[in-house]
């Protein structure tokens, strides 16, 4: 009995990495609310590590934009600044941090072009 739960355990671990693989090149936008005056606002404050250790202190997310993400490690995803729907983003490409998958939604790909 005990090897079967051994056994049950790992296979969830390996199928929730999997799940976490498939995010990979998907297009993100942060969790958010409307405000009573209509403007958007953060639903919690996402806090951006330097690593996917996610030792250090993090920083807080500031901008409501688009991010792609690049890798997943430690059950964190590594967003990449995109070139915004100006396509003017100098930072365009560049890693911003790491962050938890729960921190974000799943937005249509066309807006990290």
């Amino acid at each position: 009995m005990k090897n079967l739960i051994i056994f049950l355990f790992a296979g969830l671990l390996q199928n929730s990495s999997a799940n976490l693989q498939a995010y990979v090149g998907q297009c993100v936008f942060p969790r958010h609310a409307v405000a009573d005056d209509g403007n958007l606002r953060f639903a919690a404050e996402i806090p951006i590590f330097r690593t996917a250790s996610a030792a250090g202190e993090p920083s807080i997310l500031q901008v409501f934009a688009p991010f792609k993400i690049a890798e997943v490690d430690n059950g964190l995803i590594q967003l990449l600044e995109v070139p915004g729907s100006d396509h003017e983003n100098p930072l365009a490409g560049r890693p911003l941090g790491w962050a938890h998958p729960s921190d974000f939604e799943e937005e249509d790909p066309r807006n990290c072009l």
